[in-house]
């Protein structure tokens, strides 16, 4: 019985060990499309030559921790991973994966800063790790650490992302004018990015300055389709209609524009949100009914928790009288 677990065992370990020396004059594509090895030899693809090899050179029981990743199984990949982060820094990349699979943000945080101090922050396929450590931190509170992530990157070279990271940290760290400042430049090398738009009408509102923010969701929407091929393949940008649409309304002014924002809205939106209520209640105080939109607004406050930031916009804007809560 011991020898037929050994033969098994090294069965296993012979095929685990063709994920990472397939056959054929080209490594990758020379693999039928069904092969567990043409999996892996993509992941691999997305990364830079040499640190492919390096990641290789880990041996099929290396492959076979990613490959448990890739089919939902992040704890057991994590564990597995960790047997080679000490010998390989690249292997902390796919044990950060592991780990945010996992929920675990801080750990994957901190695998993600080794990583980018031992190896150098890089893009892998459509990820680049600087943009996601300074995500992750941001996400656990430490902006400012986030912040300089980034900007240490943007030193080493312009980059769209990391560019677009640093604004929406600035925003998130109440840096406005300079959030402003920044989304306003890349805005000028990417014209068409509609959270760059947004961002930087959130900046302006923070700021005070509606009519940017007007000016900036307008600039959003013009940038995509009304309908379909006019305007290549960039969507209408619902997130942009309905934040203009409150703009208007809480200001009382373009009823016009009111309607046609909502009509796109409703013909895109799979489901309506919290703010097409907050709308409804809008527009039935700006049509004269404030007893109705104030007792909207008292059901929509008794709905929130007491830390909702939203609650000073519903205060504000529907209570025809003092509200309780």
């Amino acid at each position: 019985r011991e020898r037929a677990a050994e033969d098994e065992a090294a069965a296993a370990a012979r095929a685990a060990a063709e994920i990472i020396a397939p056959e054929g004059g080209d490594p990758l594509w020379s693999l039928p499309p069904d092969d567990p090895r043409l999996r892996y030899a993509l992941l691999l693809e997305s990364w830079p030559d040499a640190l492919r090899e390096r990641l290789a050179a880990l041996g099929p029981g290396y492959a076979k921790a990613v490959m448990m990743l890739e089919d939902g199984e992040p704890g057991p990949a994590r564990e597995a991973l960790g047997a080679f982060v000490e010998g390989e820094p690249a292997a902390r990349y796919d044990r950060a994966r592991a780990a945010l699979a996992s929920g675990q943000v801080v750990a994957a945080a901190s695998d993600l800063a080794t990583f980018g101090d031992a190896v150098g922050h890089l893009r892998i396929g459509s990820t680049h790790t600087a943009v996601l450590l300074a995500q992750l931190l941001a996400q656990t509170g430490r902006g400012v650490e986030a912040l300089r992530v980034i900007e240490a990157e943007i030193e080493r070279g312009p980059d769209l992302a990391l560019e677009g990271t640093r604004a929406s940290i600035l925003e998130a760290l109440g840096r406005l004018e300079d959030a402003i400042a920044a989304a306003e430049q890349l805005l000028m090398k990417a014209p068409k990015d509609q959270g760059l738009f947004r961002l930087l009408a959130r900046a302006r509102i923070r700021a005070g300055d509606r009519p940017g923010a007007v000016g900036a969701l307008e600039g959003s929407l013009a940038s995509t389709c009304s309908s379909p091929g006019k305007c290549g393949n960039q969507p209408y940008d619902i997130t942009a209609a309905r934040m203009l649409a409150l703009l208007y309304l809480e200001d009382g002014v373009k009823a016009e524009r009111v309607d046609e924002l909502i009509g796109k809205i409703r013909a895109n939106a799979s489901e309506p949100t919290w703010e097409d209520s907050y709308i409804a209640a809008l527009q039935i105080r700006n049509g004269g009914d404030t007893e109705r939109s104030a007792q909207m607004g008292e059901r929509m406050l008794q709905a929130m928790a007491p830390e909702d930031p939203r609650r000073d916009a519903v205060r504000r804007n529907l209570a025809a009288l003092p509200i309780a809560g």
